[in-house]
């Protein structure tokens, strides 16, 4: 399970491509094709760059006008359900 505490890694397997804004994951071992609004796109980047969860969560207070509470439960959602598809793995928390 996710915590802020955890580190993200993208999956080796995965392709990412960004279409204005939003972005497609593909992961070439399940064929898996998901879909990432703007704010999943930035997140997605976000992961990429740092890792760290509860990196990206400051970071992302910085950029949005949101409860640090509603969106670190988003956010540990949203990571829960790209560790459930393939598309990262959870280290640590």
């Amino acid at each position: 399970m996710a915590t802020l505490d955890s580190i993200a890694k993208l999956a080796d397997e995965v392709i990412f491509q960004e279409l204005d804004g939003e972005a497609v994951l593909l992961n070439m071992q399940s064929e898996i094709y998901f879909g990432l609004d703007p704010m999943a796109t930035r997140i997605w980047e976000l992961l990429k760059s740092h890792g760290q969860i509860r990196t990206v969560a400051k970071m992302l207070l910085n950029e949005y006008d949101v409860r640090e509470d509603d969106l670190q439960r988003h956010l540990l959602e949203f990571i829960e359900k790209l560790d459930s598809k393939g598309l990262i793995t959870i280290q640590g928390g």
